[in-house]
């Protein structure tokens, strides 16, 4: 069967193997090598290797339950049926393990844990991160899985400096929630559903990471977006995650009201997909004032209901970047100082409502130029090309 800590117990493994366990006995003790329920265990250099049931009741390696408050470091976990480290619940603190050869290398769903600086190699799915509570997940490394796994925030989890590599289904997290720290992404990333960047929190995905959304995929910024690269050659690219793209596939960007960013050399394409009664674009803002420069946004459909366009409201500066391809206006609603564009092969060039300067952008081979319905006397409209 296993080891068992119970309630108020405790114990120290050190350098010890524990092997060819997981038989089930019941629902008090289930098939997994240790249990740790509500004991303090100190475990360092352990080896836990072999362990499955034949019933096929799942084993795990290690399991963590509520009030555990284990530490577990420099061990090897190899060869297990299920899960290597299944953190329930519990405060553990968990280091510079190796997980290798099993179906899923961490699972968390619960509990305070600090878990850094393991190894996750070679299972069938590297990590499945889905707790609202404050744990940390930082500086993991994790490689030649068969797919990294999958990941939801919430605004009290910490999930920094981790590195995925040579992993399958093309090396990229899967990620949905809401942020609630600061993070960064300097990897690709899989958007699986609405993610929310909360208020007083910053994103910051670095140059040349690509972020592939599924057709729920869709970024909800309330707090603060950073996508800045230097050049065409490390674009930053919000894409499709089909293996054929087409216009529509997925939802978009959307500022919320107070929101801000900066997008450098960015790529948006493939969005517009309608979600209920909502009509995506391919970015959408909110009264919000964000920088898009050297933006490129391109094949904007929704295949639904309504018209998508390019990018849409909000009081923001746009300059320098392309709108081409998408089913209604490159340029939409959006007031603010809009310069040295290209929108063209678009259903419109530019509507344009407020209070605005509109100045050196090119409008060409659109099936509409140009919208103006202004009741401000202050807009500005001039060197613009339209043909």
């Amino acid at each position: 069967y296993g080891l068992k800590f119970a309630a108020e117990s405790s114990g120290e493994l050190k350098y010890v193997t524990i092997e060819y366990a997981g038989k089930y006995y019941n629902s008090l003790f289930h098939a997994n090598a240790i249990n740790i329920n509500a004991a303090s265990v100190n475990i360092d250099h352990l080896i836990v290797q072999h362990v499955g049931d034949a019933s096929d009741r799942q084993a795990y390696g290690i399991a963590i339950s509520s009030g555990a408050a284990p530490t577990i470091t420099d061990s090897t976990l190899r060869d297990i049926e299920l899960t290597g480290i299944y953190q329930g619940g519990g405060a553990s603190e968990i280091h510079n393990n190796n997980i290798q050869n099993t179906a899923l290398g961490i699972k968390v769903i619960g509990g305070a844990s600090n878990i850094t600086e393991n190894k996750i190699k070679n299972n069938v799915q590297g990590v499945s991160l889905n707790a609202n509570t404050a744990y940390q997940f930082k500086n993991n490394r994790l490689t030649d899985n068969e797919s990294v796994g999958s990941l939801t925030y919430y605004a009290m989890n910490t999930i920094a400096d981790n590195h995925w590599e040579n992993n399958g289904t093309g090396n990229r997290l899967a990620v949905k929630g809401a942020i609630g720290v600061n993070s960064i992404w300097d990897q690709d990333i899989l958007l699986t559903d609405r993610l929310t960047i909360k208020t007083d929190t910053s994103l910051t995905i670095m140059p040349g990471v690509k972020i592939f959304a599924e057709s729920l995929g869709y970024l909800e910024v309330s707090g603060q977006l950073l996508a800045e690269a230097n050049n065409d050659e490390e674009r930053i690219i919000f894409t499709s995650a089909q293996e054929t793209p087409t216009a529509g596939d997925w939802r978009g960007l959307n500022f919320e009201s107070n929101s801000s960013g900066h997008l450098k050399y960015v790529t948006v394409e493939y969005a517009g997909r309608s979600y209920y009664s909502s009509n995506p674009n391919g970015i959408s803002i909110s009264n919000a004032s964000p920088t898009l420069d050297n933006i490129l946004i391109q094949y904007i459909e929704n295949t639904a209901y309504g018209i998508a366009n390019g990018v849409v409201g909000g009081s923001s500066i746009i300059k320098n970047s392309i709108f081409q391809y998408i089913e209604g206006y490159g340029i939409k609603n959006a007031s603010g100082e809009i310069s040295n564009n290209i929108s063209h092969y678009n259903g419109g060039g530019a509507l344009l409502l407020g209070d605005f300067t509109f100045t050196e952008n090119t409008l060409a081979n659109n099936t509409t130029g140009i919208f103006i319905d202004s009741s401000q006397n202050n807009f500005q409209f001039e060197n613009n090309i339209i043909q």
